[in-house]
């Protein structure tokens, strides 16, 4: 699921416009759709070659999330998305696991989420993928440099 308006309006202030093209080359990038393909990167945690055509190419995706992450702005979009998801969803965690609508394998030492198809396209489930994979990545990590 993509950006909702409302998580659109908050981060769009924090991105630098984009290089334009002067009128020579290629059109300018669509802004919202490459943000659009990182966080599906972030939140189904596949390679940036898979990440759908829809939200422009994987390169660009790729480039816009380094520079992002370079500058701290991933961050402060990540932080952004983090709070509107705990005020205005209402969202908790721990119960959407309780509850069983997120679920969580470890599959070979990864940590695989997934969501009952019923609440797919609910913004604050999809939205929280994106932090549930962001702990998993830091335990995963841990219990590697625990192995050695």
């Amino acid at each position: 699921m993509d950006l909702t308006d409302e998580q659109w309006l908050l981060i769009q202030p924090l991105l630098p416009p984009l290089r334009a093209s002067g009128g020579r080359g290629r059109p300018p990038l669509d802004q919202r759709a490459l943000i659009n393909g990182i966080l599906w990167k972030l939140r189904n945690n596949r390679p940036w070659r898979t990440v759908p055509s829809r939200y422009g190419s994987h390169q660009a995706s790729y480039q816009r999330y380094d520079a992002l992450k370079k500058s701290g702005l991933m961050a402060s979009i990540l932080k952004t998305l983090k709070k509107d998801l705990r005020t205005r969803g209402s969202f908790d965690y721990e119960k959407y696991l309780r509850d069983g609508i997120v679920f969580v394998a470890n599959i070979k030492g990864k940590y695989v989420f997934y969501i009952l198809p019923e609440y797919a396209e609910d913004w604050r489930v999809s939205t929280s993928l994106i932090f549930y994979r962001e702990v998993s990545r830091k335990i995963e990590e841990c219990n590697c440099e625990n192995q050695y």
